[in-house]
């Protein structure tokens, strides 16, 4: 399998698009406007730009969707050996990873993930279960507000954000 590299030019383009994209969730004024802007993002970092990333994308995903996860995250092992920039790539395994219970795994994988793309709010929910798995409170909140400031319309965040408050705080009391 060859890895197509995009040109500088094809690169700055979809970097300025995500950056139109992100800044239009910013200001999404209702969650339906802004689900319809999170739907394009998701598509700009699945697709990578070559044939092959993306037909090993699609085939990890689909793996995942099967509930057959080792073979997802060794899918997406291929695509990080192959195109280690595709903030994706790191995603997705650490999501496999996340399924089968490797919280650890998760997390170094989720850390990739936002060094290639610090605005991934998916990454970064991610994060935020596994704190709450982990009885993790306070940095779960403190990840979960982080997701509010690039997505701020994201429900799951929003409800997150509310019942840690309420939780900490009456612990507090």
């Amino acid at each position: 399998m060859s890895v197509v590299v995009l040109s500088v030019p094809a690169a700055a383009a979809g970097a300025r698009d995500l950056d139109r994209l992100f800044a239009a969730l910013s200001v999404a004024e209702t969650p339906a406007q802004a689900a319809a802007i999170e739907g394009d993002i998701w598509s700009a970092w699945i697709y990578a730009g070559d044939a092959d990333t993306d037909e090993l994308m699609d085939r990890g995903i689909y793996a995942m969707e099967q509930g057959l996860l080792p073979l997802a995250a060794e899918i997406f092992t291929t695509i990080i050996a192959n195109a280690p920039d595709v903030a994706e790539g790191w995603n997705k395994r650490a999501t496999a990873r996340y399924m089968m219970g490797n919280l650890g795994a998760s997390v170094g994988d989720i850390g990739k993930t936002l060094e290639r793309e610090p605005r991934h709010f998916g990454a970064l929910s991610g994060l935020g279960l596994i704190y709450l798995a982990r009885g993790q409170d306070r940095a779960a909140l403190k990840v979960f507000e982080r997701v509010l400031v690039i997505y701020p319309q994201m429900p799951s965040a929003r409800a997150h954000v509310r019942a840690l408050r309420d939780k900490i705080k009456e612990s507090e009391i």
